[in-house]
């Protein structure tokens, strides 16, 4: 709404008591949340302003977390930018505690360390610097009274900050409560679309990487902070085929190389591909364990930036994958990437079939001939190597267990559909 300047004018006076009274009846009938008074000599305007949650940190205007009002400094801010304006007891330079202790006469806050319980009282710097001022400015004779009364003011002002703190972690909860119930309401009409069979048309776990489900559902951890339901099933049903388009190219990615994937190694499984013939690609190739972190896999290069265009089998097979073998090899060289496989190792093949319920017998005893070898799950194979004829006293997996690699083979169909 556009108001003239007069009327502005008007609207921010922090002494006309009709303009307070509009303010003041703006607030007790429109914000719920904010029904208390204002604290002493805050105006109604000032108050406002201050409890608007929505708006961020007043100093920084972030909008990742709900800030919090510290009704003892009168601020609304973040806690990165709560850190750099208050200082700890401890931390407390010489002049605020001699020749007076200074944490006397001003309000405090109690604040968490990091993600513990444990809480410290913190001060506001330009509270502290302000009060040594006066203090050192009020005749000596006079300064008696003096700290009397900011002592008075500080346990008037702690008692109103418990006070107030109880009504925000109420408001909170109350609007986190709100956001999680409409979200819940809204996500169940979407998922209750039919299409023309009948059949739910939209499928969970793709409507789940939906970004404005993503925001949505965030919603009641940071209250206030977001408002994603206007239009939310509108924006629901734009993003879906986006979503389905970028999971037909990445299966695509991953049929493609299922078909290059050989168990066994051949003179064909080097990297190096011939213009003429194709390749194959062997169970220890990174790219088979490390793909959902290749750049390439995240942010496919889509023909025409159109994700609904199918690469041709030609850039598949001698560009695509090629690439994203490269990108899986310079993957290892980084120390934050701990690579599940190679799934044809003992250790590789735990982690592939981990989510098996029936079958997890993968393993061979490489230390019994050939026709007599038997299969086993983990534990069978631990058992048979340790007993019997063997006795091995201590097992070294990779030495005396063979993994069974046509059934890992046949495993990674499920592997590879766990990106998308």
């Amino acid at each position: 709404m556009c108001v003239c300047k007069q009327f502005r004018f008007w609207l921010n006076s922090s002494v006309s008591y009709v303009t307070q009274d509009i303010w003041r009846t703006s607030r007790v009938n429109y914000l719920e949340r904010i029904r208390l008074c204002p604290p002493v000599g805050m105006d109604e305007l000032t108050y406002i302003k201050l409890t608007m949650l929505e708006r961020g940190c007043q100093f920084c205007g972030t909008r990742n977390e709900t800030p919090k009002v510290y009704w003892a400094f009168r601020v609304r801010c973040c806690q990165a930018c709560l850190k750099k304006r208050v200082t700890s007891f401890e931390n407390l330079p010489k002049w605020a505690k001699s020749p007076i202790d200074i944490t006397m006469l001003v309000s405090y806050e109690n604040i968490n360390i990091s993600d513990s319980d444990e809480k410290i009282v913190v001060y506001w710097n330009s509270h502290l610097e302000q009060t040594r001022r006066e203090f050192m400015s009020t005749p000596t004779n006079q300064r008696s009274a003096w700290i009397q009364k900011k002592q008075h003011w500080v346990s008037e002002v702690i008692n109103e900050v418990i006070k107030r703190e109880r009504i925000d972690e109420l408001n909170r909860r109350r609007q986190s409560l709100e956001d999680e119930r409409i979200f819940r309401t809204l996500l169940d009409e979407f998922r209750q679309i039919k299409d023309e069979k009948g059949q739910q048309k939209y499928t969970d776990r793709y409507v789940f990487q939906l970004p404005t489900y993503i925001e949505a559902q965030n919603t009641w951890k940071i209250p206030f902070m977001t408002n994603p339901w206007p239009n939310f099933i509108d924006r629901l049903k734009i993003e879906y085929p986006e979503v389905i388009n970028k999971v037909n190219r990445l299966q695509q990615i991953t049929d493609t190389m299922l078909s290059l994937i050989t168990s066994y190694v051949t003179l064909a499984s080097d990297v190096t591909i011939s213009s003429e013939q194709g390749y194959q690609i062997y169970l220890s190739d990174p790219v088979i364990d490390c793909l959902q972190w290749c750049p390439s896999f995240i942010n496919p290069p889509y023909v025409k930036n159109d994700a609904s265009i199918p690469w041709s089998e030609e850039y598949l097979t001698k560009t695509l994958i090629p690439k994203l073998r490269k990108e899986a090899r310079r993957l290892l060289k980084k120390s934050d990437i701990k690579r599940p496989g190679p799934f044809n190792s003992v250790r590789g093949c735990k982690i592939l079939i981990k989510n098996e319920v029936e079958d997890k017998e993968f393993f061979k005893c490489k230390l019994c001939w050939k026709s007599s070898k038997k299969i086993y799950n983990y534990e069978g194979i631990c058992r048979h190597l340790t007993s019997g004829r063997h006795s091995i006293a201590r097992i070294d997996d990779e030495r005396m267990i063979e993994v069974d690699r046509e059934k890992v083979k046949k495993l990674l169909p499920v592997w590879f559909a766990s990106f998308y």
